[in-house]
């Protein structure tokens, strides 16, 4: 499983849980010296946190590792409006991610810290 933070950091509450195999759909990518960052939408963010929280993050990318840990699901794109005429506007949705089932390389070493605040 993947923790949900409340900010961008490993320092930070945890607030969810994804699991193994879980998706999310994301709106906002960010990088800092952990890695990558993607801000859930409020649509995953009722599936796997309380109801009263409005903002959360999950690592993508953990620079630490050296390791993806979402991988982006591709979609089809929607159907193209049959009449030219249409004025309709389609609304695409977030993009989906996935969370992989993780096994650590042999010989990679990482700092006790780094590995209780990434994983559980």
């Amino acid at each position: 499983s993947l923790r949900i933070r409340l900010h961008p950091t490993l320092q930070s509450e945890q607030i969810g849980v994804v699991p193994v195999d879980g998706t999310l759909s994301i709106i906002d990518e960010m990088s800092n010296s952990d890695g990558v960052w993607v801000r859930i939408s409020a649509e995953s963010l009722a599936e796997y946190c309380a109801p009263s929280i409005t903002e959360g993050w999950c690592l993508q990318y953990n620079q630490h590792f050296d390791k993806i840990l979402l991988k982006q699901i591709v979609e089809p794109l929607p159907p193209k409006p049959r009449s030219p005429l249409s004025r309709s506007h389609l609304l695409l949705p977030c993009p989906m991610y996935l969370l992989l089932n993780r096994k650590r390389r042999k010989g990679t070493q990482v700092p006790a810290e780094v590995l209780a605040s990434t994983l559980l």
